[in-house]
């Protein structure tokens, strides 16, 4: 649109002065050139995502050559019309066919229309197409706080876990006795005192006797802890 719009400013300054309009038709066939590999490498970038985005590149080609630039110019159109169909975006797609309208003012007009549309698609690419960095899940730490007791089938601990993690099974080990109530059942993040009923703890416990007590995480992890009775 800027080389349009300097070429053209060019053209009128040759009533003032041939040497600053030959200096402005410069600038705008650099700022042309410039703009087509731009609009080349867009439409390059977008031809997996876009169906027939491939009909930019085409045109940007075609666009360079004067006695094809008409075909270029519709080419273009329509391919900012596809970039507007798939987006959902109205603006882009009355953009692309204004653009493909080869009379110069309409045209021109099309291009202004298809930069504010494609500005809007750049603004509302949903948040699930953004890259989004992986959220590495933090591993249940699990561990005894201090001693725990026995006291006949009950055992009181306290455990500390940095997840909310829930307990299924305990055990103690030399005694085969299974836990038959666990309260709380679901450990919350910091220190948690641990009540465990067992069916069945043999008389002949010893006073004073530890004893390692096995459990079992709902990841399948284990933990051991310790109660003297």
């Amino acid at each position: 649109m800027i080389s349009i719009l300097v070429g053209f400013i060019g053209i009128i300054s040759f009533v003032g002065g041939p040497v600053l309009a030959g200096v402005l038709l410069v600038v705008a066939l650099i700022l042309g050139i410039l703009a087509l590999i731009r609009l080349y490498r867009g439409f390059k970038m977008l031809t997996p995502y876009v169906p027939n985005a491939n009909l930019g590149r085409i045109g940007s080609i075609l666009l360079v050559i004067p006695i094809l630039d008409l075909i270029g110019v519709i080419l273009v159109g329509l391919a900012l019309y596809f970039v507007g169909e798939k987006y959902n975006n109205g603006t882009t797609k009355v953009g692309g066919i204004l653009t493909a309208i080869p009379i110069g003012f309409i045209s021109f007009i099309g291009f202004i229309v298809s930069y504010v549309g494609l500005g809007n698609i750049l603004y509302q690419v949903p948040a699930s197409l953004t890259p989004q960095t992986p959220q590495v899940q933090q591993p249940a730490q699990v561990y005894q706080v201090g001693q725990g007791s026995l006291r006949g089938n009950v055992a009181t601990l306290t455990l500390y876990s940095n997840l909310p993690i829930g307990l299924t099974s305990a055990t103690i080990e030399g005694l085969a006795s299974t836990a038959v109530a666990i309260q709380p059942s679901s450990l919350k993040p910091g220190e948690n005192r641990v009540e465990i009923t067992f069916s069945y703890v043999p008389p002949a416990v010893v006073q004073g006797t530890e004893y390692k007590l096995r459990l079992l995480l709902e990841n399948g992890s284990t933990v051991y802890a310790t109660v003297t009775s």
